[in-house]
């Protein structure tokens, strides 16, 4: 469970990479910037309600922490919207990455001399 969640705040990390790039419009930067930070946060912060809530249930009513944290899983229920909002972030982030096509700048329609740069008899 560590191992994945480590894994998704790396893949989000790569995300956050194109933070200062050129977007076609400022609501396409605010999206793709809000959609990484999702996809960066949310594995790491389900682990944090996910594994104390299990704790919980396994040694009882102990904890207090655990018991705080479930007075207000019950009324949010964070581990039901978490996915939701990773997937809907994921899905705008591939939405982006399509649109970004559209306004590509003249250089990107040059036909690339491969021969030049591969070393040939």
């Amino acid at each position: 469970a560590y191992a994945g969640c480590a894994f998704g705040v790396v893949f989000g990390g790569l995300h956050c990479l194109a933070w200062n790039s050129p977007f076609p419009t400022l609501l396409e930067s605010f999206l793709w910037r809000t959609s990484a930070l999702m996809v960066t946060i949310l594995p790491a912060l389900y682990p944090c309600i996910y594994i104390p809530l299990q704790r919980y249930h396994a040694v009882g009513q102990d904890a207090s922490f655990s018991i705080f944290l479930l007075r207000i899983t019950t009324i949010i229920r964070p581990h039901f919207f978490i996915p939701f909002l990773y997937v809907f972030a994921r899905l705008s982030l591939v939405t982006l990455s399509f649109t970004a096509l559209r306004d590509l700048p003249p250089s990107a329609y040059q036909t690339v001399q491969w021969t030049s740069f591969i070393p040939h008899f």
